[in-house]
Parts: C-alpha cells; sequence; structure tokens
C-alpha cells in the first residue's frame, strides 16, 4: 500500500496552489467555481451523484436530487443569504492512496458570514474523499465521492439572525 501526504498551512489562496497533485488542481478549481462561478457551474464537475455527506450531527444529506440538490443546499441555503462569504484557510492536508485511487483533503477555515450589520466567524473543518469520477463527468477525472462536516451550527444560525 502506498500513501503518501501533502500539507499546505496558511495563509494561502486556492489561486496559489500551484502543483501537479491532481487532488489540489481539482479542489483549486472547485473552491474558485464554487465561490465565483456559482450560478453557472454544474454540480456534477465536483460532486457525485451518490456522494455521502455527513453533516456536524451526524445527519446524511438526503441526496435524491443528486449533485445538483447537494449543491444547492450548501450555496443556497446554508450560505447563500449572506452578502458576502470570506473562506481563511488554515489548513490543508491530502493524504493519497494509490491503491484505493483516492485523495483524503482534511481542512480547516475560518468561513466569515458577512450580515450586513457586522461577521460572523465560523471556524470549520472538512473531511473530503476524492475518487474516480463518474462517466461523462467530474474535473480532471475526479468528483467529491463523501465529505463530512464539522462546525458549530449555532454560529451560522447567529448569522441568519443578524439578517433580520
Amino acid at each position: 500500500m502506498v500513501i503518501s501526504t501533502l500539507y499546505f498551512s496558511a495563509p494561502t489562496s486556492a489561486e496559489a496552489w500551484a502543483t501537479d497533485h491532481p487532488a489540489m488542481k481539482f479542489y483549486s478549481k472547485y473552491v474558485q467555481d464554487f465561490g465565483k462561478r456559482f450560478d453557472t457551474t454544474q454540480p456534477d464537475r465536483y460532486y457525485a451523484d451518490d456522494c455521502r455527506v455527513t453533516m456536524p450531527d451526524n445527519s446524511i444529506i438526503d441526496m435524491s436530487q443528486g449533485s445538483r440538490g447537494l449543491w444547492q443546499f450548501f450555496g443556497r441555503e446554508l450560505y447563500g443569504m449572506f452578502p458576502k462569504v470570506e473562506r481563511d484557510l488554515l489548513s490543508l492536508i491530502i493524504v493519497t492512496d494509490d491503491q484505493k485511487g483516492t485523495h483524503d483533503i482534511h481542512m480547516q477555515t475560518i468561513t466569515s458570514l458577512h450580515t450586513g450589520k457586522g461577521k460572523v466567524d465560523v471556524p470549520q473543518s472538512f473531511t473530503y474523499t476524492l475518487g474516480e469520477a463518474d462517466e461523462g463527468k467530474g474535473t480532471n477525472g475526479l468528483q467529491f465521492r463523501a465529505l463530512r462536516c464539522f462546525y458549530d451550527r449555532s454560529l451560522i444560525a447567529k448569522a441568519k439572525e443578524d439578517l433580520s
């Protein structure tokens, strides 16, 4: 079994991740598309229709609408109402398992949700599992196969309250 690790520490931006590592290429494009081209990006470029998403309370997101439903949940329901969302990367670790053909991305960010009255900082951690893309989908031959989210949902609720 061949396992390798790649580590980035903050501060750094997705545009600065100049590497030939396949998971970094994929993730850099994802961050840019999610943040800057959300409305014109096809969700299945990144999320497999059967991607398993585990939320902070251990609930599993309903994937009956496939990648499009997941894209809408994160982009519209969770963050879409905020006038501005900024993410400061704290760390990013990629563990690649060549035998399985997977890349696990472990990342920590501070997500700043601007409300118009101020901002609420939400420390967040995510573990993404990238694997081979479904036929005719994905980016650079990869898609997210699983996502595990770690953060305090009450901070997002507080930010939403500050909107009104």
